[in-house]
């Protein structure tokens, strides 16, 4: 906003067509022409800093959503819950999906559930 109303303020003297009539008037235009100078690079210099400050925080937002980002990923998403195919043994011994079962109704052979054995049995 300082900004804005230094160049505002600087707005009549760039407008300005006053040539001077006599060599003071044109030395006295000369200075005032260079002090302008001199404060547009003192101006110039601020607003350099300004954006180099605006760069440097932007940044430093960029990589804090990054890393947040990173973090999110990083995170352990909850199991989801396995299912189980329940098995039995055929007359061999062998352990076989209950899908595969010919034996039984199709209601018990998805009730079938596999215990651990003890001692064989």
């Amino acid at each position: 906003y300082m900004g804005e109303a230094w160049l505002a303020s600087q707005e009549p003297i760039v407008r300005s067509t006053e040539l001077g009539d006599n060599v003071d008037e044109v030395e006295n235009l000369i200075k005032r022409h260079e002090g302008f100078q001199k404060s547009v690079a003192a101006w110039e210099e601020r607003i350099l800093a300004l954006e180099k400050l605006t760069t440097l925080e932007e940044n430093e937002h960029r990589q804090r959503e990054q890393e947040e980002v990173r973090k999110r990923s990083l995170t352990p998403t909850p199991l989801e819950p396995t299912v189980m195919i329940p098995q039995t043994q055929n007359t061999d011994g062998h352990h076989v999906p209950s899908s595969t079962q010919t034996n039984g109704s199709p209601g018990e052979q998805g009730l079938a559930l596999e215990l651990p054995s003890q001692n064989g049995f």
